[in-house]
């Protein structure tokens, strides 16, 4: 038996990215764990998890700040695409700051995405984007 979820990313009450994801449900009934795909959103306190097992590193944001390395409840990150050989293959997302890079040297027009929206356009720091 499957369990859709909706995970909400919000930013001062107001929701800024919504992910559906779907539950199963374990033999004895018990739920088991969303898998959030690549380019999602994923929970730091592991209610949800990655399903490539990546977070990207540094893209942890906390809609209440004193939550930063204090419990966590309010924060999220980005699942990722885990390098292969170095890099990021097509369709995968990488890092807007290069701890990652894509493999064909470019990202696709228009994929960038933050989890905090004032990092868009200037220190990047939630920033993901899709390779081409």
């Amino acid at each position: 038996m499957a369990r859709l979820i909706k995970l909400c990313v919000t930013f001062a009450g107001v929701a800024m990215l919504c992910l559906g994801a779907q539950t199963a449900m374990a033999a004895d009934n018990a739920e088991m764990l969303a898998c959030i795909p690549e380019g999602g959103v994923d929970d730091t306190l592991s209610r949800t998890y990655c399903c490539t097992g990546y977070a990207m590193p540094g893209s942890t944001y906390c809609t209440n700040p004193s939550d930063y390395n204090n419990g966590w409840e309010s924060c999220y990150q980005y699942c990722a695409t885990p390098p292969v050989n170095g890099c990021v293959p097509s369709g995968g997302w990488e890092d807007t700051l290069y701890v990652t890079s894509c493999c064909s040297g470019q990202a696709v027009p228009g994929s960038t995405k933050c989890l905090d929206p004032a990092d868009y356009g200037t220190d990047w720091k939630t920033c993901i984007q899709q390779c081409q």
